[in-house]
């Protein structure tokens, strides 16, 4: 079983004014009764964010005249671990909802933020403005922006039947999605911010964000789409008392109409990468555009396909967004997923040049999955696990290219502790996600992870035996996270009065 002490690189530790391992027992006797107020007050604050108001604390006090104090914190635990609480858990439990909490966002998997707008000669016109100078018509005055002949009506994503005027060099479908990535012949595999000369917004400008003004709101409910699929998922997960593998393998997933938006954007890349540009092709994407419904409520959906059995950690729109590349995705899981981080080396120069020569010569033929680095010595201890795990999401190409989903056999091969351990292989996102749920470091790893959300820092040194022994007891009983959640909540650390939880 791993350890249960998580690396630096997992998560910051907090920090508490009385050490446990210090602090005085409290007193037995009628003086428990502060204990547990205390306890209950902390886990309004760990469920709720607020602090007992006056009526709760009097009502608490007249329980505590009859029944014992196990008994009072005991039902406020029942009563409070709700259904909404345990999404409250989840959403600082998983590592890409907290990423995209600090800095991230969900609409980074489009390759520019806006397009933007100008009134020319009466006529509004759509455009990427924030490139360089002599790309055309950025920095142009006003009335011309692009002349008439140089613009194209197009449907937009955004409102599908409604027309709107676009700069040709700002849509250029029939090159924004070609086989370098999306901005039209760039000779690297990064996303320009802002974005250079090349880049355009593709048929129905599937590249690119509305102008704010014309879609109040808009990117905010994209975010709110790509988080909602996987903390819903997660919390129903959680909240039914369904196994935490599940994470990992699930298929079913809550989608609003955005959501599914998403997914079809991927397919429709998918076949602009792989078919000829042409007016047949675009009326296509336009009757199957027509029928998503971009406002429609959630609901759960059973996903197929390379989709099937792939959990919400490696496969859904918001891991797009925050973990844009298979070495990045498969780092992410080893150390949020495995707490098992990866340990850096100083590598050599001179090695990394001899074991790359040749392969970099251009974008396409660079395979992650295939790189010499795997067993290069001085490499392979972080190359092994990345690169071999990249092989096995090759399904859907990354972020930087469309996400789209690429028909390539996804065999793979999982280390975890560098080069010599070897924990299994398979294909594509399912099969990754058994052989991640099937490990060891799994059980430690989530009560780590449980522990450190509701009480703010991992398990001390006086609190590995009993951490061990419920993560353990957590293996054993299914992996269900209500056990997990309430045997930290009824923990003497999470319920002694000398310990403090910062938020």
């Amino acid at each position: 079983m791993g350890s249960l002490v998580a690396s630096a690189a997992c998560a910051p530790r907090a920090t508490s004014e009385v050490s446990p391992a210090t602090a005085p027992a409290p007193k037995a006797g009628a003086n428990d009764r502060v204990p547990t107020e205390d306890a209950v007050d902390r886990l309004s604050v760990a469920l709720r964010e607020r602090r007992l108001d006056a009526d709760e604390r009097r009502s608490l006090q007249d329980q505590l005249r009859t029944a014992s104090a196990d008994a009072v914190y005991t039902d406020a635990l029942d009563r409070w671990l709700t259904r909404d609480a345990y999404r409250h858990i989840m959403e600082r439990w998983l590592p890409f909802v907290r990423w995209l909490g600090h800095g991230g966002r969900a609409r980074d998997m489009f390759i520019t933020s806006f397009v933007r707008r100008r009134d020319a000669s009466g006529t509004w016109v759509h455009f990427i403005e924030d490139v360089p100078p002599g790309a055309g018509h950025a920095g142009a005055p006003e009335t011309g922006v692009c002349p008439p002949a140089a613009r194209s009506l197009v449907a937009p994503w955004w409102a599908p039947h409604d027309r709107i005027w676009v700069c040709n060099d700002s849509y250029r479908p029939e090159s924004v999605f070609d086989d370098v990535g999306y901005c039209a012949g760039q000779p690297e595999p990064t996303v320009p911010s802002p974005p250079r000369r090349g880049c355009a917004c593709g048929p129905l400008l599937l590249a690119c964000f509305p102008p704010e003004d014309e879609a109040p709101g808009l990117a905010e409910r994209v975010d709110a789409a790509a988080t909602d699929e996987v903390v819903e998922t997660a919390t129903e997960i959680a909240a039914s008392g369904r196994s935490l593998d599940e994470l990992l393998t699930t298929s079913r997933t809550w989608q609003t109409g955005l959501t599914k938006f998403l997914y079809a954007r991927r397919e429709w890349i998918g076949l602009l990468a792989n078919e000829p540009w042409s007016d047949a092709l675009e009326v296509r994407l336009r009757r199957e555009l027509d029928a998503v419904r971009l406002d429609a409520p959630g609901e759960w959906v059973e996903r197929r396909g390379i989709y099937a059995g792939s959990g919400v950690f490696t496969s859904t729109p918001l891991v797009q967004a925050t973990s844009p590349q298979y070495r990045t995705t498969m780092r992410a899981l080893l150390e949020e997923v495995l707490c098992t981080p990866l340990k850096g080396l100083n590598v050599n120069s001179t090695t990394l040049l001899n074991a790359t020569s040749g392969q970099h010569r251009n974008i396409r033929p660079l395979k992650v999955h295939e790189s010499p680095m795997r067993s290069t010595p001085g490499c392979s201890g972080c190359h092994a696990p990345m690169d071999n795990g990249a092989a096995f999401l090759v399904g859907l190409r990354t972020a930087l290219f469309g996400a789209y989903p690429t028909g390539d056999v996804a065999a793979g091969r999982l280390y975890v502790n560098g080069a010599n351990d070897y924990r299994g292989s398979g294909q594509g996102f399912a099969d990754l996600g058994r052989l991640l749920a099937a490990q060891p470091e799994f059980d430690t790893c989530a009560l780590n992870r449980t522990w450190y959300t509701i009480i703010g820092e991992y398990p001390r040194a006086p609190e590995r035996a009993q951490a061990e022994a419920v993560a353990a007891a957590f293996h054993a009983g299914g992996r269900r996270f209500p056990f997990l959640a309430r045997a930290v909540l009824l923990s003497p650390t999470f319920r002694s009065p000398h310990y403090y939880v910062h938020r």
